[in-house]
């Protein structure tokens, strides 16, 4: 799912990370956690701990913040336990996390993972294939996070048996003419939801599925 009515990261007039917050408290809420929300910065995760971590406490849901709640190793295993945990996690959690069954049903991509263009190596090497007359965003930058969105969304689906949602909350992937190649690599299809509505209704249908489905797994 994209709920498009988000702005894109960088708007100036509305704050990407407050209505972020939201979305996730919507999402933590509706799922009694079950969420892993997958970051590029450590500021907009500590920004987005800040605003929903107060909301999802209230509604009995505890949020497991890398670099804050503990290693690594010990916030899966907090997570892997069962429902009521929203896990926010960078760079290190968008690969081998590996959480089977009910645990985990919704993965949050918070914004499209692009490399900061200030990463030395990157730039060096955009540089070098822009003197050669490439496109370095195009030959570079763009695969680089084709792949890592592929490996953020593979981390919902470890077992035949397991089933989920993602949802990609940076509407960029809509918007920009490089959202196609995003939306094609992604092995099922994306739902544009133009409003709140669309998209809580669309999150219900997806865990009424996933409930009939665990209940027929289990039987």
């Amino acid at each position: 799912l994209v709920p498009a009515y988000l702005p894109e990261p960088n708007n100036p007039d509305r704050s990407y990370v407050t209505e972020l917050a939201t979305l996730l408290c919507q999402l933590g809420t509706a799922l009694n956690g079950r969420t892993l929300v997958l970051f590029t910065s450590y500021e907009m995760l500590r920004q987005c701990a800040r605003l929903a971590g107060p909301v999802l406490e209230a509604a009995g849901i505890r949020l497991l913040v890398q670099g804050e709640s503990g290693s690594r190793d010990l916030i899966l295993r907090t997570f892997r336990k069962g429902e009521g945990h929203v896990l926010l996690g960078t760079h290190s959690f968008w690969e081998g996390v590996d959480v089977v069954g009910d645990a985990l049903s919704c993965v949050i991509v918070a914004r499209l993972p692009f490399s900061s263009p200030g990463e030395p190596v990157l730039s060096a090497r955009c540089e070098q294939l822009e003197r050669e007359g490439t496109s370095g965003f195009r030959a570079l930058s763009l695969p680089s996070a084709v792949l890592r969105l592929r490996q953020g969304f593979g981390r919902l689906i470890r077992h035949r048996g397991d089933r989920g949602l993602v949802v990609i909350a940076d509407t960029r992937i809509l918007s920009k003419n490089y959202g196609g190649i995003f939306r094609r690599s992604l092995p099922s299809p994306v739902l544009d939801c133009p409003d709140t509505a669309a998209f809580l209704s669309q999150v219900a249908d997806a865990t009424i599925l996933c409930c009939i489905s665990s209940s027929a797994g289990s039987t």
